[in-house]
């Protein structure tokens, strides 16, 4: 160790800085690639996630907007069955309801489903009234949380999707106090 750090100081200082340089460049020669390819791994991974983030939430917008629309459009004809003359505020009101059992999910179904099932059995206004109170929160909690989750798949059976109609069934019609 001695004899090479007097060999050293017998040299020249530019032919050390040759020596020197001439090493680290070998050093990041061999490195350069290693660390490249490194970091050009890292990024892709990083911008893969970001663009699946970025799609997740470009469908989980979609989604909302879809099941938003939907559900608007049941707040407006829900109001008919209430006031209905003849029925066909009912059918209006069946029409949308079609609607949520592609969209909606299973919680939203079951309560449109009672909601119809209360109007056709001519339950009094009360139970009504609470069916429909129970479509609305069931609505309103799924549209706060689409944002946060995927959709999910169902549990429903083929008897919660019934062929209604109130043409077909005289016993829908107006509510009665």
């Amino acid at each position: 160790m001695q004899a090479t750090l007097d060999l050293l100081k017998t040299l020249n200082p530019t032919i050390v800085s040759a020596v020197v340089a001439a090493a680290v460049s070998l050093l990041v020669g061999f490195w350069s690639p290693f660390m490249t390819g490194r970091l050009n791994l890292l990024t892709a991974q990083l911008r893969a996630d970001t663009d699946a983030k970025l799609s997740e939430s470009a469908n989980s917008w979609a989604e909302y907007e879809l099941r938003r629309n939907v559900y608007l459009e049941v707040a407006t004809q829900v109001e008919s069955i209430f006031a209905d003359s003849g029925g066909l505020g009912v059918d209006a009101y069946l029409r949308t309801v079609r609607k949520l059992w592609l969209i909606a999910p299973d919680s939203v179904v079951q309560a449109a489903n009672a909601l119809s099932k209360s109007i056709r059995e001519l339950e009094p206004q009360a139970g009504r009234e609470e069916a429909y109170r129970m479509l609305f929160n069931a609505m309103r909690r799924d549209i706060r949380q689409r944002h946060l989750q995927p959709p999910v798949g169902t549990e429903l059976g083929l008897d919660a999707f019934p062929i209604e109609s109130a043409r077909r069934a005289p016993f829908y019609g107006p509510m009665r106090g």
